[in-house]
């Protein structure tokens, strides 16, 4: 986050309407009753807090977003975690193709068939592949 954010932030909440129902807590007191018993009895409606300074209310706001889990890190990661994990079944995938055509080279009954089948999935796999990888490009 940036320092205009925090900022931000720490205005925000200096100007919010506390609820209807605040309760400070700790020996803070607070009587939204201003004047009560006289004909000059009022609701206070309180705005933001005297509790914290500017300054105070920026370090909270730091505190708060500080280590905040950022998703799209999160989100970068697993895509990565995917290549690496479609990169390795890729490379299976070819070395199951070769053995095929070794195989078909052998004399081996079927192994056309095999061969063609390991063909495609080698295709499919770098597809898919080359669909995470543009996906890992994009912001």
């Amino acid at each position: 986050m940036t320092d205009e954010q925090i900022k931000h932030m720490a205005n925000r909440f200096l100007s919010w309407r506390l609820p209807d129902d605040f309760s400070p807590d700790n020996g803070i007191s607070f009587d939204p009753v201003a004047s009560k018993g006289t004909k000059y009895e009022t609701r206070r409606q309180p705005v933001g807090t005297n509790l914290f300074t500017a300054t105070q209310a920026e370090a909270m706001a730091r505190f708060l977003v500080e280590d905040m889990p950022n998703p799209h890190e999160e989100a970068a990661a697993s895509t990565a975690k995917a290549i690496a994990q479609a990169r390795a079944a890729l490379h299976d995938a070819e070395l199951a193709r070769d053995r095929s055509k070794n195989a078909m080279d052998a004399g081996s009954f079927g192994g056309r068939n095999r061969t063609a089948q390991a063909q495609r999935t080698v295709d499919q796999m770098r597809a898919n592949l080359a669909r995470l990888e543009a996906a890992e490009t994009q912001p």
